[in-house]
């Protein structure tokens, strides 16, 4: 075996990996919305003195995609595991070598020094800053969570909708008011689901929300994203921001433990 000048060059090479498919994703997303400009809107319809607006889910996405972030993240864990295994002296790395992440502080308490078994004191007291478990620094069980559930099916990603609503309301075509309800969020979104009522008569909800509104046109804007369907953990989390945060959560934890490698 050839070994490297730099112990942590596998480990780098993993996240350069990881980043990769992430790119590769954005653009398909990108790619998709381009060649489908519409695939996600709203359309209205009247129920009674009810105005509805609906989603209109036009494809669904693509299957592929979910191979794309199973990847992306099986390269994260893989960085993190390779970087273990430059902590701990040769004479002492086993098959239990690995990143310490677990599903609870208890778990993590009881387990971690068998993961490290060897490596520089110093190592310890990083990974007790960074928390590497459920309930500590979640970026970290959502990792080793994806990884896990990706090793069984494929990761479909699915559609959310909304990040912010946003209603104008006009008369004649003169901006009249507007509200903003920020961080309204429905996920997943299926093809003629209720985003927002217009109730006359009364307020009810049904769906996302119900505003009672008086009679003046009213105009919508929203925003669709593409969300985890899967694990519980990240469920309809956006993919590619939270791909982007796991990232540098993992570049962070390389260069933080980098100086104790032996």
């Amino acid at each position: 075996m050839v070994a490297s000048p730099d112990p942590l060059l596998g480990a780098r090479i993993k996240t350069e990996r990881a980043e990769e498919h992430i790119i590769q994703l954005e653009t398909a997303e990108r790619e998709f919305r381009s060649v489908n400009p519409d695939v996600f809107s709203t359309y209205t319809e009247y129920r009674g003195s009810t105005r509805v607006i609906c989603a209109r889910i036009k494809l669904t996405l693509p299957f592929a995609w979910g191979t794309i972030i199973g990847d992306a993240v099986h390269n994260l864990r893989s960085a993190l595991d390779l970087l273990t295994y430059q902590l701990v002296p040769p004479a002492k790395r086993s098959t239990n070598t690995m990143f310490p992440i677990f599903k609870s502080e208890s778990t993590y308490e009881s387990h971690v020094a068998g993961r490290i078994n060897g490596s520089h004191p110093e190592v310890r007291t990083i990974l007790d800053r960074l928390k590497p478990y459920k309930g500590g620094t979640d970026g970290f069980w959502w990792i080793h969570d994806i990884d896990i559930h990706d090793k069984h099916h494929v990761l479909l990603p699915v559609v959310g909708s909304i990040r912010d609503i946003a209603l104008e309301h006009t008369v004649q075509g003169t901006p009249l008011y507007s509200w903003n309800f920020p961080d309204h969020v429905r996920c997943p979104v299926e093809d003629g689901a209720v985003l927002v009522n217009f109730v006359g008569g009364g307020s009810r909800r049904r769906g996302l929300l119900s505003l009672e509104l008086p009679e003046v046109e009213t105009g919508y804007r929203g925003t669709f994203f593409v969300a985890f369907s899967e694990p519980e953990v990240v469920k309809c989390q956006p993919i590619l921001p939270t791909l982007r945060d796991l990232l540098a959560l993992t570049r962070r934890t390389i260069d933080e433990l980098a100086p104790h490698v032996v």
